[in-house]
């Protein structure tokens, strides 16, 4: 089972965005009408590899769309649809909106409950993020966790009742304190450890500036540039995708 597409109606600020998730397919969403097709050149580099990398500046909706997948394992009030493919049927489950019209080679099948949808057919969602936000490590709103969704994140850490007690405990201590922060952190002898660090961009640009290392590999990154910008060169443009030439 592969998720191909998902379309957003209203969720956390992202409106009526469609989002294609495969290179194996033609997918298209417009005035309601779904129409998906086998797609043609597809892409050596992922073959029996489905994945999909989602780039984009903060604030522009990337964990939204992550989080919309994740609650469909959960009963609420965002509004979508996602696409699935599985032995040349097309599943679409649907969470208070559908395609009207859906054109397809496939055998296709509009699922209303996606919960069921998903124990059914070992569909699992694995969510992993190496950050923590405080507002859900402490006051996460979950009541429990779906059955066929798995959280491994830094946030999902410590988080059991008496853990979550303690921490908040400490912060409401603070609070009612009602002293100025250098009073307070001097009375209860809090200390704070910092470490400020370049972000890989950065980092990668000091390094490019540092003479003694342009010397020494310069010209070994020139020659595997130029080797792999040949084989991109070379490599037919997948379907659906821009023209490499500029």
């Amino acid at each position: 089972m592969e998720l191909i597409a998902l379309y957003i109606e209203d969720y956390n600020g992202v409106l009526d965005s469609f989002i294609k998730l495969s290179s194996k397919f033609s997918i298209k969403y417009d005035h309601k009408s779904l129409t998906i097709r086998e797609g043609i050149d597809r892409d050596i580099y992922y073959d029996d590899i489905p994945s999909t990398l989602l780039i984009g500046q903060n604030g522009t909706g990337k964990t939204t769309i992550l989080t919309f997948i994740e609650d469909f394992h959960y009963e609420n009030e965002n509004t979508g649809f996602m696409v699935w493919h599985s032995n040349n049927k097309i599943y679409v489950t649907c969470k208070g909106i559908q395609p009207s019209h859906i054109s397809s080679h496939y055998s296709t099948k509009i699922i209303y409950n996606a919960v069921d949808f998903f124990t059914e057919n070992d569909i699992f969602t694995i969510k992993s993020n190496n950050t923590v936000d405080f507002n859900s490590y402490l006051f996460g709103s979950r009541k429990g966790t779906a059955k066929n969704f798995i959280d491994i994140s830094l946030s999902n850490t410590g988080r059991g009742k008496s853990n979550k007690k303690q921490e908040i405990a400490k912060i409401a201590k603070f609070i009612n304190a009602g002293r100025s922060l250098p009073d307070t952190i001097n009375q209860d002898k809090i200390s704070i450890l910092a470490r400020l660090s370049l972000s890989g961009a950065e980092r990668t640009k000091a390094i490019l500036k540092d003479s003694d290392f342009r010397n020494k590999y310069g010209d070994m990154l020139i020659s595997l540039f130029n080797h792999y910008y040949e084989k991109y060169n070379n490599t037919p443009t997948p379907y659906g995708y821009p023209s490499k030439e500029y």
